[in-house]
């Protein structure tokens, strides 16, 4: 019995990798990547990202809603920090202000490869200086 493209009944592997494209096609959109599939620009912590703007609260939340928009499910873990999963896995995590130096940060974990993207990135949201 087929299921259509790949036995996936619209709801499995294939379809999960479509909607991660769709979803950080729009995220590319308004938040441009590095050559390397990063967001924002490299920071003096390895493995961290720096996006800047005047409202970096604000910026985090909306990059966090579009990172967001296509999620399985989304929840709050705990103290503010908040989880979007995904059907394949995947997931993004927004914390309003981080351990380190208290700005807010997004990771992005994708299982599923998604073109032209790095699979986990930590991103600080940083105030214009």
């Amino acid at each position: 019995m087929g299921g259509g493209r790949g036995g996936n009944y619209g709801t499995g592997a294939g379809s999960a990798k479509a909607q991660l494209q769709a979803t950080f096609r729009r995220v590319a959109e308004a938040f441009p990547l590095s050559k390397s599939g990063k967001f924002g620009s490299a920071s003096k912590v390895s493995g961290v990202r720096l996006i800047t703007s005047n409202d970096p609260a604000a910026t985090a939340e909306r990059f966090f809603r579009l990172a967001s928009k296509d999620a399985t499910r989304v929840h709050i873990v705990r103290d503010g920090v908040t989880r979007a999963s995904f059907g394949d896995g995947s997931h993004v995590i927004w914390r309003p202000r981080s351990h380190s130096d208290g700005s807010p940060v997004v990771e992005l974990n994708l299982v599923t490869r998604v073109s032209g993207l790095s699979g986990h990135q930590k991103i600080h949201f940083v105030k214009e200086s």
